[in-house]
């Protein structure tokens, strides 16, 4: 029998930590960035803005923030388990949830919510490990609306 129940409580952040947008190798085992660079340095220094707006999860990134951008991370490890979202990006947005992260938070599949020219909803990445994309269709969008979705491997009819 499944159960459900909400992983934020609407009201504040805990049980959450922030986490940046650190550069991370390109698959585990592989020589990763030097901690000492000033990109990584940069990356640190942006780690986005959390909070709670009537009870639903925001996150934002400063204006000309580098596009860094970060992470919001639970601090309860979670086993099997279904995921439902309602998201509400802002144009253009390149971001999405990070599942099965490392304890860095950066390094995990993320499903994609990259809602812009040629964006893709729902597919995977492998962030930090691989660098994969799983893509079952990309969308092309405009400020308020996807015009159109292309599945992975046909072209859109004219």
């Amino acid at each position: 029998m499944k159960s459900s129940r909400r992983l934020s409580d609407g009201l504040g952040l805990a049980g959450w930590r922030v986490a940046p947008r650190l550069p991370t190798a390109p698959f585990p085992g592989a020589p990763g960035p030097d901690p000492q660079s000033e990109a990584y340095a940069r990356a640190s220094a942006h780690l986005a803005r959390w909070s709670v707006w009537e009870g639903a999860i925001v996150g934002e990134q400063d204006v000309g923030g580098g596009g860094f951008g970060g992470y919001l991370v639970s601090e309860e490890v979670f086993g099997d388990f279904e995921l439902e979202i309602d998201a509400w990006p802002d144009w253009p947005a390149d971001t999405g949830i990070m599942l099965r992260v490392t304890a860095l938070g950066s390094q995990g599949f993320q499903v994609l919510v990259d809602h812009r020219k040629s964006g893709g909803i729902g597919g995977f990445y492998g962030n930090g490990i691989g660098g994969f994309h799983a893509l079952s269709y990309n969308v092309d969008a405009r400020p308020g609306s996807v015009t159109r979705a292309v599945h992975a491997g046909r072209r859109p009819r004219r």
